[in-house]
């Protein structure tokens, strides 16, 4: 959908949509990241 028929891209469209996906994962990410590594540690994955 972001790029028309004429293939000419819109990469500010296309800039806004890839930051507004990463954004909130990122956020998810290093607000969890503690609990993720304190469950790796307790379950004794190693690697």
């Amino acid at each position: 959908m972001l790029i028309d028929s004429e293939a000419a891209s819109d990469w500010g469209v296309i800039m806004a949509g890839t930051v507004s996906a990463v954004v909130p994962t990122l956020i998810v990410f290093f607000v969890l990241q503690s609990i993720f590594v304190k469950s790796l540690t307790r379950s004794g994955i190693k690697g």
